[in-house]
C-alpha cells in the first residue's frame, strides 16, 4: 500500500516511485494501482473478487473417486 501511496502523492510518477523504495518495476506498479482502484469502485478486496470457486462439493467428488477407483479396482482384479 505504501507504493501506491505514493504513486499518488508523486502525481503518478512511476520513476519517482521507484526511486524512492527501489522497487516495484513499472508494470508492477501500474497492476497495484489497478488493483487499488478495483477495490476503491468495488468495495471488494481483489484476493475475494477473483478466488476459485469450486465446480463441486467435496463430497460429491469423495463420491466420484470412490466409484472410479472401485471400478478401476474390479476390472483388475477379473485381467487376472
Amino acid at each position: 500500500m505504501w507504493a501506491i501511496e505514493l504513486y499518488i502523492k508523486y502525481g503518478k510518477s512511476p520513476a519517482d516511485v521507484i526511486r524512492k523504495l527501489g522497487y516495484p518495476d513499472r508494470k508492477m506498479l501500474g497492476k497495484w494501482y489497478k488493483i487499488y482502484l478495483e477495490k476503491q469502485e468495488t468495495g471488494v478486496p481483489y484476493e475475494k473478487r477473483y478466488a476459485k470457486v469450486p465446480s463441486f462439493l467435496q463430497e460429491k467428488h469423495k463420491t466420484a473417486v470412490r466409484h472410479y477407483l472401485s471400478a478401476f479396482l474390479q476390472a483388475t482384479s477379473m485381467k487376472s
